[in-house]
């Protein structure tokens, strides 16, 4: 009879808790993925095909398109789909307020905007929701701030939006903002918290219940 292998350590377990987390989140980011790729495929388009209509104005009408197939597929609620719009009008807030005080810029020409910020933008906040994975809170916020880094040097890349810093060319946004993030993740867990609730999925008899977990979206 074979023994039993031995507990693996938590340090073992380390890089194998990491993958799973990196696969769970891939798995919940379908819509900034999706997002993600219309901008790299509008900046393959637009910089090679004189179009009629400006790219930001492209990309409010495929980011509508998708979230509508997204909403067809069942891949989330009309609750959810609440949410995500309140998320949209406080992330297009936001967005006014930070270009105004000359945060960041949107360097492109767009007709449909709103003080200077093109209406996609707020889709980017809009890239919300949650999932059930047990980890230390700090080493979750950790994380979840190294990833919105990465999407930050992606859409900035893309030249989705531009620090100022970044006006004479691309380079790495500064480790710094990994910080600044901390406001709008405590934001987004109250708001799904709050939902969760309210649907009486939050807590049980003096225990989490696991529901299915909707779609985890974030690309500012």
């Amino acid at each position: 009879m074979p023994e039993a292998r031995a507990p693996l350590s938590r340090l073992r377990l380390l890089p194998l808790r990491l993958v799973q987390f990196t696969a769970v989140q891939l798995a919940c980011c379908a819509f900034p993925i999706a997002v993600f790729l219309g901008m790299a495929a509008s900046v393959l388009v637009w910089n090679r095909v004189d179009m009629p209509l400006a790219r930001y104005d492209a990309l409010l009408i495929y980011v509508l398109v998708v979230q509508l197939a997204f909403v067809a597929l069942r891949l989330e609620t009309w609750r959810e789909l609440a949410v995500i719009c309140a998320f949209h009008l406080i992330g297009l807030a936001l967005e006014v307020f930070k270009v105004r005080v000359g945060s960041w810029t949107y360097p492109e020409a767009g007709v449909v905007r709103l003080g200077g910020v093109p209406i996609f933008s707020g889709f980017m906040y809009a890239s919300v929701g949650g999932d059930r994975y047990r980890m230390p809170t700090a080493v979750s916020f950790l994380l979840i701030g190294v990833f919105l880094w990465l999407a930050e040097n992606l859409g900035t890349f893309l030249n989705a939006w531009r620090y100022p810093d970044q006006q004479a060319g691309w380079h790495l946004v500064h480790v710094g903002k990994l910080g600044s993030w901390a406001l709008l993740v405590t934001l987004s867990f109250v708001l799904v918290a709050a939902v969760k609730a309210e649907e009486g999925v939050l807590y049980g008899d003096g225990e989490a219940r696991v529901s299915a977990p909707p779609r985890t979206r974030r690309t500012r």
